[in-house]
């Protein structure tokens, strides 16, 4: 069986070898329809990719403050499972999980009876299945993080919740007139 680009456009990086095994290409095939259809999903609803990720995205994902709380989404459409997690809920994944879009989308809301505050150091907490087939939780900080921090001693970078009146703005779709 012979493969081109065009079969395999996520991974025309692989060697031809490992795609002509056939649980390997069928792998690649399943993951390469389930992006396009994600792809597809996203420029029916957005748009374009373009329009998802970069120009709606600072009104979209992240943390931003809301009315009696903060709301928080990022685009993790690998992961298998999403927390907010850091200083206010004690790093623990089962206090703020995040709910599942059919977009890849996860998103949930932390009450300010909870304690987030601005300035406080946040992660995002993300079980992913590597290629191995094996599952683990990675903590990182989340892309649209308005600001970070490195701690000068350990080296770890942290996202830092952030009420900046600018980024308020632009969560309420302010974004056109300050862009502009």
């Amino acid at each position: 069986m012979a493969t081109s680009d065009d079969d395999f456009p996520c991974a025309a990086w692989a060697d031809a070898a490992l795609l002509e095994t056939p649980l390997v290409a069928d792998a690649l095939r399943a993951q390469d329809a389930q992006l396009r259809d994600t792809l597809r999903r996203i420029v029916a609803a957005e748009g374009s990719l373009h329009d998802f990720c970069f120009a709606n995205g600072l009104c979209r994902f992240g943390l931003q403050r809301a009315a009696g709380g903060w709301r928080y989404r990022e685009w993790a459409p690998a992961a298998s499972a999403c927390s907010l997690v850091g200083d206010f809920n004690g790093w623990d994944v089962t206090r703020h999980p995040c709910r599942a879009g059919s977009d890849g989308v996860y998103s949930c809301f932390v009450p300010d009876a909870d304690g987030l505050r601005a300035g406080d150091k946040y992660k995002v907490a993300l079980m992913v299945r590597s290629a191995a087939g094996i599952v683990r939780r990675i903590d990182c900080v989340p892309a649209w993080a308005a600001r970070t921090m490195q701690d000068p001693f350990t080296g770890t970078v942290y996202a830092l919740a952030s009420d900046d009146q600018l980024l308020v703005a632009l969560s309420q779709n302010e974004h056109a007139a300050v862009l502009a």
